[in-house]
């Protein structure tokens, strides 16, 4: 059974990811134990809070630790902040190895996750550091207004 994560702070959280196959559920849990408790302290508030925000978030996180898991060097760190009207989730890792979006192949079944990635932020990028590099998304808060 994977490690329990760190207590979560409410507006700002980092947390060291264990190696090995329950990295990516580790890091799930962290996501969602951080919105509670950014919803318990107030500082985010259900009513104005996309319903999809915390499946976003896990599908992201997901991503960006399997990626950092598989291709880069540990050890990998989550950090997650609220930030003006968004959701911004870090990645880092030792690697100094940019990540890629390779071409579409029907054939792999790997290699889309940067799209669902790009698909489910409002930006996303990389940040090459001395220790290594940190790949960060942020996703919107809000719901989307409907028409």
């Amino acid at each position: 059974m994977p490690e329990q994560p760190e207590p979560i702070e409410a507006e700002t959280s980092v947390v060291a990811v264990p190696e090995g196959t329950g990295a990516a559920f580790c890091a799930r849990r962290s996501v969602r134990s951080f919105l509670d408790a950014a919803a318990e302290a107030g500082t985010l508030t259900k009513e104005h809070m996309s319903p999809f925000l915390g499946d976003d978030a896990d599908l992201v996180v997901s991503e960006l630790v399997t990626n950092a898991a598989e291709h880069g060097q540990g050890p990998v760190t989550l950090r997650l902040e609220l930030v003006g009207d968004g959701l911004r989730i870090e990645v880092a890792d030792k690697s100094h190895r940019l990540p890629c979006t390779p071409e579409l192949d029907p054939e792999r079944v790997s290699g889309r996750g940067l799209r669902l990635v790009d698909a489910l932020s409002d930006d996303w990028g990389t940040i090459e550091v001395p220790s290594g590099k940190v790949v960060w998304a942020v996703l919107p808060i809000e719901a989307a207004a409907t028409p």
